[in-house]
């Protein structure tokens, strides 16, 4: 399937192979995803235009564009962090930042008690 012109079954294979690599479900989603209407996508599928889509896409992915047009190979391109890590790690960032904002507003609370517990200079 290397070449330039593919069947319309290759095309539902990519395209069914781009669906389970990009993490979605329909093919809604991947028009979505490339900015057309269902209608466009489907113009694209019949053209084989949606390849030249799927192939940028997977590159900004960092994805393995042979292993989708194929099926073989490994899906990630080398050194490349999978999204589900990408994701998880930026969960944790999340998570952290909500528990520092509370750790802040404690303190903030803490200090304001503190300030209200001193006693009040004496002025002669």
């Amino acid at each position: 399937m290397s070449r330039n012109k593919y069947t319309k079954a290759e095309i539902n294979i990519v395209v069914g192979r781009a669906l389970v690599l990009f993490g979605l479900k329909k093919e809604k989603d991947l028009a979505v995803l490339f900015g057309l209407s269902q209608q466009a996508l489907s113009n694209r599928k019949n053209t084989g235009g949606i390849v030249n889509l799927i192939e940028k896409e997977a590159y900004k992915r960092n994805l393995n564009f042979h292993s989708i047009l194929t099926g073989e190979g490994e899906m990630y391109i080398k050194n490349h962090v999978p999204p589900e890590a990408v994701k998880s790690e930026e969960k944790r960032e999340s998570d952290l930042e909500k528990k520092v904002k509370q750790l802040e507003s404690r303190l903030a609370l803490v200090e304001m008690l503190l300030a209200q517990s001193q006693p009040n200079p004496v002025r002669h």
